[in-house]
């Protein structure tokens, strides 16, 4: 059911708040299950007899929010502590990025630089403000923890989008810092094991965090319509197999989600923060620099790699990461990595209707699950 909307506008004093009354009143009546919303972009005032009004209306109707108010406005509601009556949302600040360059592209939105040392993420239509707020939250959690990341401090519209703004002085992309240099490429790799290793090293309570073997087992239930009875059998082994670690995860370390910021490596993009084993981050690896260039090398283009540099560096980074040397082991943990990748690259496509290869690539993941789990046998994933 769609929300009840009603406009504020203009001044609501001793001089107009009788007419406002029953308009309210009635709104609420009728509003019956949905929620009521008051949209204060226009209203410019509001006396003590107007939040008498809003008062019997918080009574009334307790799921009432008042949205898009302005400074003035809602440093009023501020003051009389009527933010802790009713749901009120400050207007938010609008910002314009025609002409801005743009620095990075993610599944969930876009970067752009709107001053020399000021970003703004652009969200994807339908990106929830409560989502955003979560995402800021955890990056301020990351960073008080010792990772080195961006802390939004506003959240403004971008047109119909939302947005938010950070600062990463000098920031240059991932794809721009390593294009056709070697050197560079191999810092990168070592600075990102390394602050991988660093964010591997905490770990948080119970229930602080979504955990990542929990979202995986709802992902592989979400595939039994599309996978054979003993392979579902066999990765769902496998998964609930995984150890319940509270080690902190980033969730999504592709290139897009890291800058170098003044010098340093910075990790952005805090809303996939979660708990679990590493090998779920390993797979989030795999998935960026083998299992989305196979399906199509466009993928690895995204990020200005060739196809043979993203398998090179994804080897590079198995090999830092677990500091071994028996070949044995590491394709072990490769095969690993790449059962869960899978998963989580069909519950991506699944997602998203609008891929228009999305077919094509849950038909390879499933190949490459089934490839895998034959050349083991009999013998169990984990």
């Amino acid at each position: 059911m769609e929300n009840a909307i009603i406009e504020l506008k203009g001044r609501i004093d001793s001089t107009n708040a009788a007419d406002w009354e029953p308009i309210l009143l009635q709104a609420a009546e009728n509003a019956n299950d949905c929620e009521l919303l008051l949209n204060a972009e226009e209203l410019e005032y509001i006396s003590s007899a107007g939040l008498r009004i809003l008062l019997k209306l918080a009574k009334k109707k307790e799921t009432t929010k008042i949205v898009e108010v302005r400074p003035e406005v809602y440093d009023i509601f501020l003051t009389t502590g009527f933010n802790e009556i009713l749901h009120v949302e400050k207007a938010l600040r609008k910002v314009a990025v025609d002409g801005c360059a743009l620095v990075g592209r993610g599944a969930h939105g876009e970067v752009f630089q709107i001053a020399p040392d000021t970003m703004v993420k652009v969200y994807l239509p339908g990106f929830s403000i409560d989502r955003i707020r979560r995402e800021i939250a955890y990056a301020r959690k990351a960073f008080v923890m010792g990772i080195p990341t961006a802390i939004p401090f506003d959240i403004v519209r971008v047109g119909e989008r939302y947005g938010a703004v950070f600062e990463l002085l000098s920031a240059i992309p991932i794809c721009d810092y390593i294009r056709g240099n070697e050197e560079r490429t191999q810092i990168f790799i070592h600075e990102s094991v390394s602050m991988l290793k660093h964010l591997h090293s905490q770990t948080v309570a119970a229930g602080e965090l979504p955990s990542m073997k929990a979202n995986t087992i709802r992902w592989l239930q979400e595939m039994r319509d599309i996978a054979e009875p003993y392979l579902f059998e066999r990765l769902m082994d496998f998964v609930s197999g995984l150890p319940d670690s509270m080690t902190l995860l980033h969730g999504d370390v592709n290139p897009g989600n890291f800058m170098f910021s003044d010098g340093n490596l910075m990790l952005i993009d805090m809303d996939t923060l979660s708990t679990g084993d590493p090998i779920f981050e390993l797979a989030t690896l795999f998935v960026t620099y083998r299992q989305f260039p196979k399906i199509n090398k466009k993928a690895a283009e995204m990020f200005g790699l060739t196809l043979q540099k993203a398998a090179k560096m994804w080897d590079s980074m198995l090999r830092e990461y677990t500091e071994c040397g028996d070949e044995r082991q590491l394709a072990e943990v490769e095969r690993k990595a790449q059962l869960l990748g899978c998963i989580r690259v069909i519950h991506y496509m699944r997602q998203h209707t609008e891929i228009e290869d999305r077919t094509e690539a849950i038909r390879i993941c499933i190949e490459d699950i089934e490839t895998i789990v034959l050349s083991l046998g009999d013998r169990k994933t984990t």
